[in-house]
């Protein structure tokens, strides 16, 4: 099952049309269906976007299911599992925006379940994050959709993708904070269209690099 198969079974579930899909996801009903018509794969935030809409994890979407390599069964007693997107994000001087490809959401990365569910996992590029022991080539684990108070989160700015401290004033502006002093703060307005926050930090794979 591709990605856009995942949808039809989606939305014919939900009882509802693609035009609603569409319109909710914040795509325009004539480019959803041109992805449709072309088999075109949305890209990462896109994607994100839809199965929220949908109310179903990514992993649904593309049909993968979790394989261990050697064939041997893994006691996973107490840890979740999640897609690993072969997306950089940057603590540094931004990451391009993949495109997203259903062949390449093959690999899955464990973490702790009490991380919560339908986590996605990412590799850090760059040094912006070093205060909170983010470091480059760490895995990061985050929600899609998750915008839940002050914390780490990974987002979209300018088409770079990052990882980064946000913090929600009442002004209505978001602080895009680096915890590394050698980074000057960001600031945007939350409806800003140049931002797309595309989930909460749930947690990290660190590999130490000393």
């Amino acid at each position: 099952m591709d990605f856009w198969d995942g949808v039809r079974d989606a939305v014919k579930a939900e009882n509802t049309t693609q035009d609603w899909v569409a319109e909710k996801s914040g795509i325009s009903k004539d480019t959803f269906k041109g992805w449709i018509k072309r088999g075109v794969l949305p890209r990462l935030d896109d994607a994100v976007r839809i199965a929220d809409t949908l109310g179903v994890s990514l992993d649904i979407l593309v049909g993968r299911e979790f394989i261990v390599p050697s064939g041997k069964p893994v006691d996973l007693t107490g840890f979740d599992v999640a897609t690993f997107v072969p997306q950089r994000v940057s603590a540094g001087g931004g990451q391009q925006m993949l495109e997203l490809a259903a062949e390449d959401l093959v690999q899955r990365a464990p973490y702790p379940e009490r991380w919560g569910k339908n986590l996605l996992a990412v590799e850090v590029r760059g040094d912006s994050m070093t205060g909170s022991h983010i470091f480059d080539g760490d895995i990061v684990y985050f929600k899609p959709g998750e915008i839940r108070g002050n914390g780490i989160y990974v987002l979209q700015v300018d088409g770079g993708v990052f990882v980064k401290r946000l913090q929600f004033p009442i002004s209505g502006k978001v602080t895009i904070h680096s915890d590394n002093p050698m980074y000057s703060d960001l600031v945007e307005s939350f409806e800003s269209q140049a931002m797309t926050i595309l989930g909460k930090v749930m947690g990290w794979l660190h590999a130490h690099p000393y």
